[in-house]
């Protein structure tokens, strides 16, 4: 089930007042930070570090990209997993201490640890389309269903979302930032489960009702890559996103929010599933991922 609420001026004013109360009533439980949550795990600390996950086709990444943002070096952040013959097993997770929210432009985001599946910009590929289904271009992309399900703590004043990812290609010659080829993006796609006092912009365009659920949609036509991200009403720790259902909503709508609509030759590299980080310490577990590829 798929529609567009459409918000009058009355019922501006109303969210105005009132939407940052109705994230918070999803928002992170405010808990002391759970060491036992990654214990026995081995882990990897430097940026960019990935480990290979086996069984589902995933890549793990200690994304740090957003850590010039940070007014000293003495943050950390680490990616964490339990051996498994030549590779790593489920579940995997990471842990952060992004120092607090003063150490740093407050409005930035500082990292986006995450796993991936596919091919992202040209660099980080989890495997090959043979193995994943990806890269595909929009008018052939078969059914992709995201299965997820985590836990994670920490200090009462941490700061971040969980929400998974997606970015569309000008062609399946996926390229991005820090390929020395270029980048060729053109859409990034965002499916917050779970968001904080932070969320994309000061106030969403409209709402949307996706796979029975209420959704906040946030857009910005303005950045070199056009931007679309759908905000869950309520936490939701595990579950199933039908990546296809947020694609074709974004392709009806797109226009009245200012955005190009979708091409059918824009190819989707990977989908992405991690947390947006802003400040403060924690941890989190990935218990459950994978990605079901399906017909049309």
């Amino acid at each position: 089930m798929q529609s567009m609420l459409n918000l009058s001026a009355q019922s501006v004013v109303i969210r105005r007042l009132l939407f940052p109360a109705m994230l918070a009533a999803g928002c992170l439980q405010q808990v002391a930070a759970d060491t036992a949550l990654l214990a026995g795990t081995q882990s990897q600390c430097a940026s960019w570090d990935t480990l290979s996950v086996a069984g589902p086709t995933i890549l793990l990444s200690n994304n740090t990209w957003g850590s010039g943002k940070v007014n000293s070096d003495e943050w950390r952040q680490c990616i964490h997993g339990s051996a498994s013959g030549a590779g790593f097993r489920l579940p995997v997770g990471w842990s952060y201490d992004w120092l607090a929210s003063i150490d740093g432009e407050q409005s930035a985001v500082k990292a986006y640890p995450e796993v991936i599946y596919g091919n992202k910009h040209g660099i980080e590929i989890s495997g090959d389309k043979a193995a994943t289904g990806l890269p595909e271009r929009l008018d052939s992309l078969p059914r992709l269903t995201m299965n997820y399900a985590y836990r994670e703590s920490g200090s009462a004043n941490r700061e971040i979302n969980v929400a998974a990812e997606s970015f569309l290609h000008e062609s399946c010659d996926i390229k991005g930032p820090g390929n020395s080829a270029g980048d060729n993006r053109v859409y990034e796609m965002m499916v917050w489960v779970q968001a904080g006092d932070k969320y994309p912009y000061r106030e969403p365009l409209t709402m949307a009702v996706i796979q029975d659920q209420l959704w906040y949609v946030f857009a910005d036509a303005s950045r070199s890559t056009s931007y679309i991200a759908f905000v869950l009403e309520d936490t939701q720790t595990s579950g199933s996103l039908d990546w296809n259902a947020f694609l074709e909503w974004t392709q009806k709508n797109a226009p009245l929010m200012g955005l190009e609509p979708l091409q059918p030759h824009w190819c989707v590299g990977s989908l992405e599933f991690g947390s947006e980080i802003w400040w403060g310490q924690g941890e989190f577990v990935l218990d459950q991922f994978s990605v079901s590829v399906g017909a049309r």
